[in-house]
């Protein structure tokens, strides 16, 4: 789902997956009893150039892979992305991992032809993440950022893009993401909710 600079994908059929590292790693997902297993991207320039300074932080950024895939043209026919990821496991709190992804042709993912919504949707202003121990969360995000938190609370702290994004980890007895699901037994936190931007709340 295509939004101006930034997208949702939905991937199913992990059995599918022929990487055996990526599997074996996300079996704490596979494991959960929900029907979405919720991942988040943040974009890099370059990823080679992310890897020494995450290693120096005491991180295990995983081997880079293809996330290249074929893509529908809006003017017909079809061409081929070259984006590529990998992932950085959050130990403490696998289920609030980030992966880091870079497009280098980024014309093959954004087309205006793809971003024109009937909810007049524009783009995800944010990510809500809830947690048991927020600090302790923010500071894995903290070194995956390079930067302190934004804002800080007790019970939420938050980080801000370059773009004007935010990403919020909440203590889950705060209600600061309201509808979101509690946590279950042995998770200490997971993703609960994005916010998206719209022209028009009315049509939305």
């Amino acid at each position: 789902v295509q939004f101006e600079d930034t997208y949702l994908e939905l991937i199913g059929d992990f059995d599918h997956c022929h990487l055996a590292p990526l599997i074996d790693r996300m079996q704490p997902w596979l494991a959960l009893d929900e029907d979405v297993y919720w991942q988040t991207s943040i974009t890099s320039r370059r990823l080679e150039d992310e890897l020494v300074p995450l290693r120096a932080k005491g991180l295990a950024p995983q081997p880079i892979n293809s996330a290249a895939r074929r893509v529908r043209l809006t003017e017909g026919g079809w061409d081929e992305t070259d984006s590529r990821s990998f992932y950085t496991f959050n130990e403490h709190d696998i289920h609030a991992s980030l992966f880091m992804s870079d497009h280098r042709k980024p014309e093959a993912i954004w087309m205006p032809g793809w971003q024109c919504h009937p909810n007049t949707t524009r783009r995800v202003l944010g990510i809500s993440y809830l947690a048991e121990d927020v600090a302790r969360v923010a500071n894995y995000m903290s070194l995956m950022f390079g930067a302190e938190p934004d804002e800080q609370a007790p019970d939420r702290m938050a980080f801000r893009t370059p773009r004007g994004e935010f990403l919020e980890i909440c203590d889950q007895s705060a209600g600061r993401v309201p509808g979101s699901q509690p946590l279950q037994a042995g998770v200490g936190a997971r993703g609960a909710a994005f916010t998206i931007g719209v022209d028009s709340v009315e049509r939305c």
